[in-house]
């Protein structure tokens, strides 16, 4: 997670929103911004283990999920033994759906692919984030994790997904 912020934001500002991914992406956490004490704990977790394998989209239905690793499913169904969560592929099981459109971006002067998880059986914590994303090469997207707050939404996290 050595990526700069000022970098990882241009490298966002000069992606484009083309058209809607499909299928399997791999995905890499590239920096956290954590402002709570809590989060900083969450920086240090996530450089010792990192759950989430990637993101699987199905573009004609404008939809997609999540995919985390096994060992994950255990912890989540610990907090909650009815934690919805698809089948086993991609090395992981399907969680957190999202809707996925092409819209403004919450903050930047620009479209995104945005990625809404107010949708379904997700917990309301997960309901609170958007995601946006932008193809920065060859089936090679840059992402912007953010969540709601009671001021409004803060951006928490830069990501990458591959093809």
């Amino acid at each position: 997670m050595a990526s700069d912020i000022d970098t990882l934001q241009k490298q966002f500002l000069s992606g484009v929103s083309s058209s809607l991914p499909d299928g399997f992406f791999r995905g890499k956490l590239l920096h956290l911004i954590p402002e709570y004490t809590v989060e900083h704990l969450g920086v240090f977790i996530s450089q010792l283990w990192m759950p989430w394998r990637g993101k699987w989209f199905q573009s004609a239905a404008h939809r997609g999920d999540n995919i985390i690793e096994p060992t994950a499913k255990r912890l989540l169904q610990l907090r909650d033994p009815k934690e919805p969560l698809g089948g086993l592929e991609y090395g992981g099981y399907h969680a957190f759906s999202f809707a996925m459109n092409e819209k403004q971006s919450i903050f930047d002067p620009r479209e995104v692919i945005a990625l809404d998880y107010d949708v379904g059986n997700n917990p309301k914590v997960v309901r609170d984030v958007v995601d946006e994303i932008v193809k920065i090469g060859d089936e090679i997207y840059l992402g912007k994790a953010y969540i709601k707050e009671d001021f409004g939404f803060r951006n928490v996290a830069f990501f990458e997904l591959r093809k």
